[in-house]
């Protein structure tokens, strides 16, 4: 599907943020799983997270799904998740221009006419913004990756353990290197995408049910995720400029806040991208009167949650080896 018009919201529910998806179904509007995910793990991240070998394996165990069903029907009822907002975009406010698929003729047309699906998750954002409500953690940080609980995932495998962190609710669970998760809240997995599904479906605070395939024998794990598991990875990218009043930035990297005399636990938040009365370069070391304790996620978190739309952030700036005090206008 090359344009989100029209879509059914209560089957195509995946990341709209992402550049590609793929959702697994039966002819009936079974789902099976989930393939893509976000490009990277982080902003700062070269590790990409999709590789052609894991989606093959995804294709794999789609097959494989496929082939006991509908013996096995009810473990993927909970991979359709809750009735959304609208059933299609054209219900948000904003999208209502985008009513119906379009037969694409030109680029032209493609551009006008055509709607992605990041905008779906912007018009979602739009809703809180409009009543002034603060955007939801589970809206701010969906389809975390499982990193969040310490469980580093191969991009190249169907869901195999690379890494375990330790002190973390997967390390604390019992998990492994080698693990190759078999099934999580008792739904078959296919991809790092079934994970995520599955955790951005979680509580907050939640205990999931997991059965890994640990040197050919089955075990059963349980992840206890604490209060606030979310605010461990990073705040959702695109469709963040409806309520982040700066464009592209970066945490500034550890050799280069020594370089300025910046602490590991200052603000340092570097600008990528010009705008908002901000030059490419500049450093943010204070935001509201905080020096300390703020990354590019907190900062974000903080615009989304707690400053409504037309409120004002004010920021110190480090620009050409002196500081500088600016108003940011929140969207």
């Amino acid at each position: 599907m090359v344009q989100a018009n029209g879509i059914d919201l209560s089957l195509f529910q995946f990341d709209y943020g992402m550049t590609w998806a793929v959702v697994f179904l039966n002819a009936d509007g079974t789902i099976y799983g989930r393939y893509g995910t976000r490009d990277y793990r982080d902003e700062q991240s070269a590790k990409p997270l999709v590789a052609l070998s894991g989606f093959r394996q995804a294709l794999q165990a789609a097959l494989e799904i496929h082939k006991g069903y509908p013996a096995n029907k009810e473990s993927l009822k909970a991979k359709r998740g809750p009735a959304p907002r609208f059933p299609k975009p054209d219900g948000y406010p904003s999208l209502r221009q985008f009513a119906a698929p379009i037969q694409t003729t030109s680029a032209d047309t493609a551009e006008t006419s055509c709607l992605h699906c990041h905008q779906i998750e912007q018009a979602d954002y739009k809703i809180y913004r409009l009543a002034r409500q603060p955007i939801p953690d589970d809206k701010l940080w969906a389809y975390p990756l499982p990193d969040v609980a310490g469980i580093v995932l191969d991009p190249a495998e169907r869901a195999r353990v690379k890494e375990v962190l330790p002190n973390t609710p997967g390390a604390k669970a019992g998990f492994k290197a080698g693990d190759d998760l078999v099934s999580l809240d008792g739904q078959p997995l296919v991809s790092i995408a079934d994970v995520q599904w599955v955790l951005h479906q979680a509580k907050d605070p939640a205990t999931v049910k997991a059965e890994v395939s640990r040197g050919g024998s089955k075990q059963s794990l349980t992840l206890s995720l604490p209060a606030g598991w979310r605010r461990k990875g990073a705040v959702k990218g695109h469709g963040s400029w409806v309520y982040r009043p700066i464009s592209d930035a970066r945490d500034l990297p550890a050799d280069q806040r020594k370089k300025l005399g910046l602490a590991d636990s200052a603000v340092a938040i570097e600008i990528l991208w010009a705008d908002h009365g901000l030059q490419k370069g500049d450093v943010i070391i204070e935001a509201d009167g905080r020096r300390s304790g703020m990354t590019l996620t907190d900062f974000l978190a903080y615009t989304a949650q707690k400053k409504m739309t037309g409120d004002k952030v004010a920021v110190t700036v480090l620009r050409g080896g002196k500081e500088l005090k600016i108003q940011l206008a929140v969207p």
